[in-house]
């Protein structure tokens, strides 16, 4: 067994037995594996848990959708150092990951396609509207706010003209009731979540 792969064993072991406190500490890791990924998951949890908010999204979908934000990208930390943040292959290797701990279905689907786009040009299966999982839709749309107000990988914009691009790629790279629901959910409150403002998440039990 390679160095890599037992680091990937232990990790399985440790979201296994996952409490909340874990799964965040997880997502932290991850961040800190990229010096402009800092707060990354933390503020898409509570961007991704304000559209579903406006949505009237079920309790327990919520609770699905706020776990897969903490690890969307969890597959980084099965991957050398030094992979790019957004490498081939670490939404697959995530969905790995949190499958062999037993978390739920839902939670897994949601982290292996949260770079699925609405027009079908996303990876890594290429879904399309509706065939994407409704937790994934809102994860990507989530993920592209957070990276264009956190100037993550580009110049950092405003709320409001954050919210202008991507209401112009709605129908096409985000369900457009999404983008939506988030412009609702940014008027509603902070344009910029804390890490205070964001509820821990709930670990499903296996199905």
């Amino acid at each position: 067994m390679t160095e890599l792969e037992l680091a990937t064993e232990n990790l399985v072991k440790l979201l296994a037995d996952a409490g909340p406190q874990v799964v965040v500490a997880a997502a932290h890791a991850v961040d800190h594996r990229n010096p402009v990924a800092q707060g990354h998951s933390s503020r898409i949890a509570a961007i991704a848990e304000g559209i579903a908010r406006r949505m009237n999204i079920p309790a327990g979908q919520v609770e699905d959708l706020r776990t897969a934000a903490f690890l969307h990208d969890v597959g980084h930390l099965t991957m050398p150092d030094g992979a790019a943040l957004e490498a081939p292959g670490h939404a697959e290797a995530g969905e790995k990951t949190v499958r062999a701990a037993d978390f739920s279905d839902a939670v897994a689907a949601a982290v292996r396609n949260h770079h699925e786009r609405w027009d079908g040009t996303g990876m890594p299966d290429g879904l399309a509207g509706d065939k994407i999982p409704l937790n994934s839709r809102i994860l990507a749309l989530a993920e592209t706010y957070e990276a264009l107000t956190a100037g993550r990988g580009v110049e950092r914009m405003a709320s409001a003209d954050a919210i202008k691009l991507v209401t112009e790629k709605g129908g096409t790279e985000f369900d457009a009731a999404l983008v939506e629901a988030l412009g609702r959910s940014i008027r509603d409150s902070s344009p910029e979540p804390t890490l205070p403002s964001v509820a821990l998440p709930a670990v499903a039990t296996a199905s």
